[in-house]
């Protein structure tokens, strides 16, 4: 990719700049940033619910300037491509395809990385396009507390940077070895756990960013697992604040569900270690 920008929720107000939507439509199961994005540019929203297997569940007739925002789930939804379609893909960065635009992609959440977006988007307005290095860049996290700080002090930027001003780091990475033992990680869990997950998940994923695992009381088996030093994040549990009772799946993935790690520190021997430990508890 020629340019970068500094992370996904800046890519976002790009899209939302260059498109000027009149209305948006986004799965009720969605990161608060996406809201407070679209609440800050008085743009008016709707929720839509999502199935089992991380897909839209109806298929939503829009009108003119009417965009629906799709999320790639962890790289497990099924994508389909369509002009009225705005594409998230910053929890899923290996599965993406060129034909999908406007579309943004977010490199924090797979690599050790501080900052890094890719915007993929036609017509693109030149003014956004900047020719100097990106200023007061967030370092690469060492430890998960400096990972949770980044992620407090992420902005806005709406600027489009070279990929020549990429930390080095970032560029020399070893994307093709990452997203292989992704793959073979999800694999092992699916082995395992396919037949009492509550979910349907597909085979074979490209570079997954974890292995979603929903069962009853997984809250509960969240907190275990700590114990244990397995730590898994929870997400999005702000939606079980809403009143909303028409998103009860929803609301049970961010009460239940437990994204099992999978990412390239982990080998067999590791995810066996927290498969063994999960299945315990149930």
């Amino acid at each position: 990719n020629k340019f970068f920008t500094i992370n996904g929720r800046s890519s976002f107000q790009i899209i939302l700049n260059t498109l000027n939507p009149k209305k948006i439509y986004l799965p009720f199961y969605i990161c608060k940033d996406i809201i407070d994005i679209l609440k800050k540019n008085k743009i008016p929203y709707d929720f839509y619910a999502i199935d089992r297997s991380f897909n839209i569940k109806k298929k939503i007739k829009t009108k003119k300037n009417e965009y629906v925002l799709i999320v790639n789930y962890f790289g497990l939804s099924k994508i389909t491509k369509n002009d009225k379609n705005i594409y998230d893909y910053s929890l899923s960065l290996f599965d993406f395809k060129k034909n999908i635009s406007p579309c943004f992609i977010s490199l924090r959440k797979f690599i050790n990385a501080g900052y890094g977006s890719f915007l993929n988007i036609k017509n693109i307005n030149k003014r956004y396009i900047k020719k100097t290095p990106p200023k007061n860049l967030l370092e690469s996290p060492k430890k998960f507390n400096q990972f949770k700080s980044n992620e407090k002090k992420q902005k806005i930027d709406e600027n489009i940077y070279l990929s020549k001003y990429l930390d080095k780091d970032i560029i020399n990475t070893d994307f093709k070895n990452i997203k292989k033992k992704r793959n073979q990680n999800y694999k092992t869990y699916h082995k395992y756990l396919m037949n009492i997950n509550r979910l349907n998940l597909p085979n074979n994923p490209i570079g997954p960013l974890y292995y979603p695992f929903l069962i009853n009381n997984g809250y509960e088996i969240i907190k275990k697992l700590n114990k244990k030093n397995i730590y898994t994040p929870v997400l999005w549990d702000h939606i079980n604040k809403y009143k909303n009772t028409n998103y009860s799946f929803e609301k049970d993935l961010a009460q239940n569900c437990i994204f099992l790690p999978l990412d390239q520190r982990y080998n067999t021997n590791d995810i066996q270690y927290i498969i063994s430990n999960l299945t315990k508890n149930f």
